[in-house]
């Protein structure tokens, strides 16, 4: 019997609730930034992983091909270090959520900056202090 990714990981996926896991923290891992590469990996049609379906169309964020690799090497692509290493809330702000937020969605602060050192643009603190 071929060996899929599916079979490999029976007992692991879980194809449910989806959310920003940035801000909303239900569930996730609190050692990370966000579930991007750790519970979820986004899929294209032609097999292409990546981190979240945000990071879709930077090859830089690609982690390989479900179809040509190994599972193991998609999980433990180094692009996936940029994500795992997490050094807390970087935001500056104080709000009621500073201490459950791990500073945004960090595809969105690629989008903004071209780096994920930095908090989410979208932070409503930063619009209506």
């Amino acid at each position: 019997m071929k060996s899929t990714l599916k079979n490999e990981l029976e007992e692991a996926l879980d194809t449910g609730f989806v959310a920003a896991s940035a801000f909303y923290k239900y569930g996730s891992r609190t050692q990370v930034r966000c579930d991007a590469g750790f519970t979820k990996i986004a899929l294209m049609p032609d097999g292409s992983a990546f981190p979240c379906n945000l990071f879709f169309g930077f090859n830089e964020f690609r982690l390989g091909n479900i179809f040509k690799d190994d599972y193991k090497k998609i999980l433990d692509n180094p692009v996936l270090e940029k994500l795992r290493r997490f050094q807390g809330n970087q935001c500056t702000l104080t709000c009621g959520h500073h201490s459950t937020c791990t500073g945004g969605c960090p595809a969105h602060c690629f989008f903004s900056h071209g780096s994920l050192d930095f908090a989410d643009p979208r932070c409503m603190m930063k619009i209506h202090p």
